[in-house]
């Protein structure tokens, strides 16, 4: 490289507008020029060529990487540019969602707007090439790797799509009430989830979707930072989750016996009401069910016979266990008898 050329070029001094149209579309002579002066504003002399190249737009990136907002925009004018979601627009997009994770407060909000909406449409296009994958898989590939997070690590063989992928995956699996449930499954009490623990229930979580997943998060465990604050917020509202579980039992109720009761054919008449408002007492779920003993009405419309009766009652004393044993622990968490209301 000529270095003489490089100190005419940063000095203004090239006047011959050939050479420097030539000298602006020339990636490895602009390299140059950025590397040593460090300044941004030699990328805006590059040619409209060089600004749409993939390589001389990830050296940008690299190369400015404590100037998140200048990086945005060269990234969004070679994303306006492409309309192909091949590797490089891949990539460069999966730096872009690394910048905004790791240094999201030096980016401005405009950007970091745009590019999520991007990053979401990209996921999409990616989701549906995911999709033929595991059409075509066979069944141990789609027991292993239900999620596609195989086919990415494939097809790509790159670190930062490999992270930008499971990161948009684990954003998905780890907003499933399914993962609620599993946390509070493992940890009896708020007091019982400790960090330490954390690591090795959250990787056998994500194996239970995806084990090649499971296993690049295991070796990159920065990826469950996500999840960690989840669990905070877990934590905090850990006896709203099963005051929430109760609410939803009790209007479940309902349904789950009338479907019983049309599956063995027993006709609703008022014996059922009753054996149900017994069975509500007896379990002290008056409150939860908006009941109290002066309910009761001994007047039956017909009667069940004995087979029925307690096939009845041993459905509905199963449900409201269920829902009992729900309250009993929001109550000993707040060291209340379950008898008390």
């Amino acid at each position: 490289m000529d270095k003489k050329m490089i100190d005419r070029f940063i000095n203004n001094k090239v006047n011959d507008e050939k050479v420097l149209k030539d000298l602006t579309d020339n990636a490895s002579f602009m390299k140059e020029v950025i590397k040593t002066t460090k300044d941004k504003r030699f990328y805006s002399l590059s040619s409209e060529r060089l600004k749409t190249d993939f390589d001389f737009v990830l050296f940008i990136a690299e190369t400015f990487d404590e100037e998140l907002n200048f990086v945005f925009d060269a990234l969004n004018y070679y994303v306006n540019k492409h309309n192909e979601y091949n590797y490089e627009y891949i990539k460069l997009m999966s730096i872009a969602d690394k910048y905004l994770v790791e240094k999201e407060e030096k980016i401005h909000y405009t950007n970091n707007m745009r590019f999520v909406c991007r990053f979401l449409y990209l996921m999409d296009k990616i989701n549906a090439h995911i999709n033929i994958y595991l059409y075509k898989a066979d069944d141990k590939e789609k027991e292993e790797s239900a999620l596609g997070f195989k086919y990415i690590e494939d097809k790509y063989n790159d670190k930062d799509i490999n992270t930008f992928t499971a990161r948009y995956m684990l954003t998905k699996i780890f907003h499933y009430d399914f993962f609620y449930d599993y946390i509070h499954a493992v940890f009896k009490s708020k007091e019982d989830i400790e960090n330490d623990k954390l690591d090795k229930y959250l990787i056998e979580y994500i194996n239970m979707f995806d084990k090649h997943l499971g296993k690049f998060v295991d070796e990159n465990k920065e990826l469950l930072t996500s999840a960690k604050k989840s669990i905070e917020k877990i934590k905090i509202n850990y006896e709203k989750y099963n005051c929430k579980k109760i609410d939803t039992r009790v209007n479940e109720f309902e349904s789950k016996l009338l479907k019983f009761l049309y599956n063995n054919d027993i006709i609703y008449i008022k014996e059922i009401d009753r054996i149900k408002k017994e069975e509500i007492i007896k379990h002290h779920l008056e409150k939860e069910f908006n009941i109290s003993s002066n309910d009761m009405n001994s007047s039956i419309d017909g009667e069940l016979p004995r087979e029925q009766a307690q096939m009845v009652r041993t459905f509905i004393n199963i449900e409201l266990n269920n829902i009992f044993y729900v309250k009993k622990k929001v109550l000993s968490s707040k060291n209340v008898d379950t008898k008390e209301e």
